[in-house]
């Protein structure tokens, strides 16, 4: 996503339960805008919906490790499974939820091995530009020139 859009507007729809650090950056050298890594083995958030359709995006990338993905869980059901083409690029994942009635618990689990932050020490799975969830984006087949 754009720098310019605010960090608030790129992860919203949802309440964080836990496994997903606090905002960080930008960070121009890296070529970053403000993001949030994905903790130790999974990030679970709550998703609440009054009967409509709800669809969950999120733009991610591995921490650099080869073999990660994520896999996207809404009780015992699995909606999503991704491993990621390498662990450097940035890619856009959309899950439809379904129709979501009340609140129901998202578990975005983390393929591969984290990485141990230097500074800090915490376990880095995922890095996140975006998590949002919302209604799902209309799409309209291209049509062929006649």
């Amino acid at each position: 996503p754009p720098a310019f859009v605010s960090i608030t507007d790129r992860f919203r729809g949802w309440t964080l339960v836990d496994g997903l650090g606090v905002a960080e950056g930008p960070y121009p050298k890296l070529d970053l805008p403000s993001v949030r890594w994905g903790l130790g083995e999974q990030t679970r958030i709550l998703v609440e919906g009054i009967g409509r359709e709800r669809e969950l995006v999120m733009t991610c990338r591995g921490n650099g490790s080869q073999g990660q993905g994520v896999e996207v869980w809404m009780g015992d059901v699995m909606l999503a499974s991704r491993v990621f083409k390498d662990g450097k690029t940035f890619e856009t994942i959309r899950v439809p939820l379904g129709v979501v009635t009340g609140t129901h618990e998202v578990r975005i689990r983390y393929l591969g091995n984290p990485l141990v932050g230097r500074r800090d020490g915490r376990s880095l799975s995922v890095l996140y530009s975006s998590l949002v969830v919302g209604r799902p984006i209309e799409r309209t087949p291209a049509r062929a020139n006649p």
